[in-house]
Formats: C-alpha cells, structure tokens, sequence
C-alpha cells in the first residue's frame, strides 16, 4: 500500500471516529496527517505536483515555497492563508519524516521551547516545521526546506 493510500484510510479512520464522538488516539497526529493530505491537494491543484512523501518529493515541496515566496507581495495573501499554507507543508514535511523514522508532534508546552507552536520530537531532537516553513514562505530561500530536512535527516541517522 503507497504511504498515501494509508494516511488517507487512517484520515478517513479518525474523522468517521470523530463524527460518531469517539476519541481519537493522538489528535495532532490526526490533524498533521490531514494537512499533509492537504497539501497533496494544493501541490496538485495549484503546481500539477503530485507529492508522493518520498523523501524526493521534499525538492516539489522547496520548489512550491520558492514560487509562493517570491510572489507574496504581489498576490499579498491574508495572514489566515499563510498560516493554512504553513501548516499544509508542514504537516507533509512532518508526515515524511514521521514515515521514515517515526515521531510524535508535541504541544508548545511540552517541548524544549515554550510558545513556539507544535513541534516534531525524533528521538531526542525536536523540529518547529510550522516555524520553518513560515519562515520560508515569508522570509525566503534563505530558510530553504530541502537543506533543512537534509539537516533533520543527519541529525536523525547520525544520533540513532
């Protein structure tokens, strides 16, 4: 079964649970899952990108920032649709990483830095995606997601 096909059926999975008022088992992994399913959608609908969560697939993602941040001020989206964007690259980045070597998203209050939003612990390192991908929309290629994830990627392997 492709990752994709399983963290659909895992989506569906936990919305019919919520819909029938059932606890879902970790609701942020609930949620980044289904920001990551969204942006497979936006990738496609906007950029004819098919993201596979590959580790590969992380270059589309780089390349969608890249054109979004440098039309920004042109299209000057509401601050609501760069957080929606930040959350849907987020949650794909964090999915990728999550198929690979596993991991739990943490709340802001129980992670190392207090009030910075969810972060992603592997191991025993924690990654603010939501911090980096905004930064990478509103700031630039200087916050490039590719060297990023290949700095997560080298941290993991390395401390294993």
């Amino acid at each position: 079964m492709k990752i994709i096909d399983k963290l659909k059926k895992e989506h569906e999975i936990d919305l019919e649970k919520g819909k029938r008022g059932e606890k879902v088992e970790d609701v942020l992994i609930a949620r980044y899952r289904g920001y990551a399913l969204n942006a497979v959608e936006f990738a496609y609908h906007f950029y004819e990108i098919k993201l596979d969560f590959s580790e590969e697939s992380i270059e589309y993602v780089e390349e969608i920032l890249n054109k979004l941040s440098v039309t920004i001020e042109e299209v000057n989206p509401t601050e609501e649709q760069k957080k929606d964007i930040t959350r849907f690259f987020a949650g794909y980045i964090g999915e990728v990483i999550r198929n690979k070597w596993g991991g739990n998203y943490i709340k802001e209050d129980e992670g190392p830095i207090k009030n910075n939003g969810v972060s992603l612990k592997v191991n025993s390192h924690y990654y603010y995606l939501l911090t980096k991908v905004y930064k990478r929309l509103t700031q630039g290629e200087k916050d490039n997601l590719l060297l990023y994830y290949q700095k997560i990627k080298q941290d993991i392997e390395t401390n294993q």
